[in-house]
């Protein structure tokens, strides 16, 4: 149901393969990737080599997008 990458691989074969575990027996899921400042040139260039349309969103840990995700914590 929910990948959350909080360390990116650098490899974008390896991205795909941990992501697509959100999809096992046809079912969807969510991806989310936690991305540090210093990391989003070398992200953006793997979701390009991946053929990923992304929408990134600045959060903090008790932003609705988070909650809606995961639920309260």
């Amino acid at each position: 149901e929910l990948v959350v990458h909080v360390d990116p691989p650098t490899e974008h074969k390896a991205y795909l393969h941990r992501s697509g575990r959100t999809a096992r027996a046809g079912s969807e899921g969510d991806v989310v990737t936690l991305v540090l400042p210093a990391q989003e040139k070398d992200v953006a260039q793997l979701m390009r080599k991946a053929g990923i349309t992304a929408s990134a969103q600045k959060v903090t840990a008790d932003a609705a997008a988070v909650t809606a995700l995961v639920g309260e914590v």
